[in-house]
């Protein structure tokens, strides 16, 4: 896609992401997370939060942890006006890159089973390796399973980034890169 531009990004690009995040989400699953719970995620070893812009306007991210050699999406958003642009598949194959350059073997995810996005991530390479019966709760009380997907990283999509272009980002074990007093003041609100 034209215009389009993914980057890791630490504390300091927050707010773009609550906007999209805010947007992206149905509330009648209660799947979007708050500020503190973003911030205190960014702030653990080997997590990395990529934004993808077009233009300015933040249209979508992606949120990756790595343990080891084994790596999970977290949250994976796209904003409402930027669907169907490509920018989720961009996303993950962003993340896959981003493996690939950390001798990641797997990329597993956690996904409600009636998600329409399950169809995204099959065309990914994800396929189903476990259910968990009755995992979430949406907000009227109803509760759904979750499907644990999983991928090998030499199989899953590639965002034909080059090498200069991929950065693991600003979180890789160091923790997070703090930009100016807001961005420790957001790190500082987590613990005090």
């Amino acid at each position: 896609m034209s215009g389009l531009v993914i980057e890791e990004i630490g504390f300091d690009g927050i707010d773009a992401v609550m906007t999209v995040m805010n947007r992206a989400f149905d509330p009648g699953y209660g799947e979007a997370w708050t500020e503190p719970q973003l911030l205190s995620m960014m702030a653990m070893p080997g997590t990395w939060l990529s934004l993808a812009r077009i233009g300015d306007v933040p249209a979508g991210f992606a949120l990756n942890r790595l343990i080891a050699d084994e790596a999970e999406l977290l949250l994976l958003a796209v904003a409402p006006e930027s669907r169907r642009l490509g920018i989720a598949s961009a996303l993950i194959a962003r993340s896959f890159d981003l493996l690939r350059l950390r001798n990641g073997v797997r990329l597993h995810l956690e996904v409600r089973h009636n998600n329409p996005a399950i169809e995204l991530y099959k065309k990914a390479g994800f396929r189903a390796v476990g259910r968990r019966p009755a995992y979430y709760r949406a907000t009227d009380g109803q509760m759904h399973d979750a499907l644990t997907l999983s991928c090998p990283v030499l199989t899953g999509l590639t965002g034909h980034f080059s090498r200069n272009e991929l950065q693991f980002g600003p979180n890789e074990s160091r923790g997070p890169k703090l930009s100016g007093r807001r961005g420790a003041q957001r790190l500082a609100s987590l613990y005090f």
